[in-house]
């Protein structure tokens, strides 16, 4: 909601940050991997009950931050694939327009 400063907001503050940093210093996208340590820093939770599932949210807003999609909750992938792809000028829309991820959000409608 606009004006009602919450968590929610800080941390997504923090990665549309670190996305256009990225953008802007053309830097390499390999390290792409440790930006959900550097915003959620430390090793007590804040937001959630595990501070493995706050950099696990953070890992999947940087994706959807970079126009990339969801990535399978049963698959392993790293943060980084699919970014190449998704740096180029050309990249067009894929549905859906707004995803939920959904072990960041229990009582979120499909």
């Amino acid at each position: 909601m606009r004006g009602i400063y919450s968590s929610v907001t800080d941390i997504r503050r923090k990665v549309f940050t670190e996305v256009a940093r990225m953008a802007y210093e053309g830097t390499d996208y390999s390290h792409i991997e440790e930006l959900p340590y550097k915003i959620v820093p430390g090793e007590v939770e804040r937001y959630r009950e595990s501070i493995f599932l706050e950099r696990a949210i953070v890992g999947e807003r940087l994706r959807l931050t970079m126009g990339l999609s969801l990535r399978p909750i049963d698959q392993h992938a790293p943060l980084v694939e699919g970014v190449e792809e998704s740096a180029r000028p050309e990249k067009y829309y894929e549905p859906p327009l707004i995803n939920v991820i959904k072990f960041a959000c229990n009582a979120c409608p499909e």
